[in-house]
């Protein structure tokens, strides 16, 4: 009797021990902490072709650490939809502190609008656990192309035209190497001005326009042109 009862009792205090180290071992959830959307409508001259792309990012916590992230969807229930962004091919940018994960690049494959509604944002860890938030994705403006700003770069200037309040030029180096964004609430900005502000534009650069509007629905942006002294 007293072998039977000591052999229960380790066969108990196995059993408590597996199901502790199970419990130590489960994996905890993500945490969204914060969103951030915006549709924009591009313009692109090196592939002579326009469309809307909707930029995502995502501010995460994970307490099995940020690796152990995986994979960031959006969704359409409404129009059966949906996207994954994975750790392979996410963005990141941000701190140590605010790491934000996402992409510019979700689009339909028309390049026409996403449909507008109500769309979710889940995001998995390796272990399969997630969390999950609600965006809302409005229709956008009927002609939405003429908001695109023109440009024009003419005796040492460059000129922009549109419905726009103000600008925001981003340059970059010929190979493609981004420089830096400029802030531009005229209509116009000299091509020396920013070659004195960076020596290695001397040899030329690039620049992409980009505009918002003050609803907030929608950034535009159109370029890049090619800029040689």
């Amino acid at each position: 009797m007293k072998r039977f009862l000591l052999t229960l009792a380790g066969a108990v205090f196995a059993a408590a021990a597996t199901l502790l180290l199970l419990v130590n071992c489960t994996s905890k959830p993500p945490e969204i902490l914060q969103l951030f959307h915006k549709v924009t409508l591009i313009e692109d001259l090196e592939q002579n072709r326009s469309y809307f792309a909707l930029s995502l990012f995502v501010h995460a916590t994970d307490a099995d650490g940020f690796g152990d992230l995986e994979e960031i969807y959006l969704i359409s229930d409404a129009k059966e939809l949906f996207w994954k962004i994975g750790s392979d091919s996410w963005v990141e940018s941000g701190s140590d502190d605010q790491t934000w994960i996402g992409s510019n690049g979700i689009r339909m494959p028309d390049g026409s609008p996403l449909p507008e509604g109500e769309y979710r944002v889940l995001l998995k860890d390796v272990g399969g656990d997630s969390d999950e938030r609600t965006i809302y994705i409005p229709r956008m403006p009927d002609r939405a192309s003429r908001l695109i700003p023109k440009v024009q770069i003419k005796e040492g200037e460059i000129r922009i035209t549109g419905a726009a309040e103000s600008y925001t030029l981003w340059i970059s180096k010929p190979n493609g190497q981004f420089v830096r964004t400029w802030p531009l609430e005229g209509g116009s900005l000299s091509v020396q001005e920013i070659m004195k502000q960076d020596s290695s534009l001397r040899a030329g650069f690039a620049v992409t326009v980009y505009a918002e509007f003050p609803d907030g629905k929608l950034g535009v942006r159109t370029g890049p042109y090619t800029i040689k002294p």
